[in-house]
């Protein structure tokens, strides 16, 4: 068999860090927008949501996770879903930038101010995000890192050579912007 490699962002540690910074806000209802079920971001994303969730004592409410499909149109009809709950989230994550779009206008429509009445983050730290109204909360992958190190990795497989690591997750970096209030 023929090794695998693969470069990626550390997406379950990427999102532990947000949903914590969540928590020391004061969020203890925190809903999440997912992406779709058949990928590994969703996957990873969700462990990392779930597992800080347990971290704090905060048990795990299935009434608010909701699958979206990664587009904007899914985070506005979810955080619709979201705040009919007979207790709604003070703080939604949306597994994207996109689907957070989506999600604050979603708001707006229902007449919720974010972030003074909802907190809502995403991931991806898209060029939107800092010039959305408010600025997006967000992750930022290290781009930049992962195709560095790719690109490293192909040059010592041309050569002959095994990479160091077959499988190489990158950390990634909070964005802290306008979209998260605290609560406590």
């Amino acid at each position: 068999l023929e090794q695998t490699y693969s470069i990626m962002c550390n997406d379950r540690q990427a999102v532990s860090e947000m949903i914590g910074y969540i928590i020391e806000q004061g969020h203890r209802d925190i809903g999440i927008v997912t992406g779709l079920i058949d990928s590994i971001p969703y996957r990873e994303r969700l462990m990392g949501y779930h597992q800080t969730l347990l971290k704090y004592g905060i048990p795990l409410n299935p009434a608010y996770i909701k699958i979206g499909d990664w587009e904007f149109e899914s985070g506005r009809k979810m955080v619709k879903a979201l705040m009919r709950e007979s207790r709604p989230p003070t703080a939604i994550f949306a597994m994207n930038d996109l689907m957070a779009a989506g999600v604050i206008d979603g708001a707006v429509e229902l007449g919720i101010s974010v972030p003074e009445e909802l907190s809502v983050v995403g991931f991806d730290n898209r060029e939107f995000s800092r010039f959305y109204s408010p600025k997006l909360t967000t992750i930022a992958p290290p781009l930049y890192e992962i195709g560095v190190t790719a690109a490293e990795a192909l040059f010592e497989l041309t050569e002959g050579r095994v990479p160091r690591q077959p499988i190489k997750k990158l950390d990634c970096r909070l964005i802290k912007r306008e979209t998260v209030w605290s609560i406590s």
